[in-house]
């Protein structure tokens, strides 16, 4: 049972962090010698990098919805990263229950709660960016924006896929 709770969560709270502290960053954000620098050995961008120039150039965004967008994404990643936080200290107290010679029910509970807490606001936050960036879009660009999610969704499925998960 405790597989059946744990890996839906770690797996939410890995692909609920990663996009939004990634689509955060633009290539020119990062130098080239960075282990996040936009180019990898195949010489394509990564993933963020790439998404971020496809969406502008898909959605052909003013420099105000780009300055707009930006200063959402960063919100979001500040509060990101106060979960995250949160997320590890909670990580570091379960483990010291995994080596504890008893298992403390009441704390594993407790722990348990407090992560699917974090996970529920991370969730909340992803969401609210993608609506708050979805509103700033003319009707044109909602359409195609729906398109490259879809596009995104199903290249993160196939990955998945791929790592057998």
């Amino acid at each position: 049972m405790f597989k059946k709770v744990l890996l839906p969560i770690l797996f939410i709270s890995a692909s609920l962090a990663a996009p939004v502290y990634a689509d955060s960053t633009t290539a020119t954000d990062q130098p080239a010698a960075s282990s996040q620098a936009a180019s990898t050995d195949s010489g394509k961008l990564c993933s963020h990098a790439q998404r971020w120039q496809e969406m502008v150039q898909t959605l052909q965004l003013t420099q105000d919805q780009q300055d707009k967008i930006k200063a959402i994404k960063d919100n979001a990643k500040s509060a990101m990263k106060a979960n995250w936080t949160q997320m590890k200290s909670i990580r570091e107290e379960m483990k010291a229950l995994v080596m504890s010679p008893t298992l403390d029910q009441g704390k594993l509970d407790s722990l348990i709660q407090q992560k699917t807490t974090l996970i529920g606001n991370m969730m909340k936050t992803k969401i609210t960016m993608k609506n708050q960036i979805y509103n700033l879009l003319n009707d044109q660009q909602k359409q195609q924006y729906q398109t490259l999610m879809t596009q995104w969704e199903t290249k993160k499925r196939e990955f998945f896929k791929q790592m057998g998960c």
